[in-house]
């Protein structure tokens, strides 16, 4: 059961260090459609909306990483405690 856990937890670890890497990707790719564009200019008026997307796109990999952090977490707490339990409730039974 343990390898089990362990495998899970590995997966939800990568999955959030995945969601991460995306959001950071999308932070990029809105400075890079701006970049060398003057303030003022129509083409920044029609690459607005893209850059809005891409920030939106950035906020929702972060908040699906953070998910999938805190699952990781879980389940390295039940790694770490579910054998201190198992001993305890050995013990109360014997």
């Amino acid at each position: 059961m343990n390898n089990r856990f362990s495998m899970l937890a590995a997966i939800f670890g990568g999955g959030a260090y995945a969601c991460q890497a995306m959001a950071g990707l999308f932070r990029f790719l809105a400075a890079l459609t701006l970049r060398g564009v003057p303030r003022l200019d129509f083409f920044r008026v029609v690459l607005q909306p893209l850059v809005d997307r891409f920030a939106e796109l950035r906020d929702q990999a972060q908040s699906t990483g953070l998910v999938f952090l805190l699952v990781y977490c879980v389940l390295i707490a039940l790694l770490a405690i579910r054998p201190a339990l198992l001993k305890a409730s050995l013990r109360v039974t014997a």
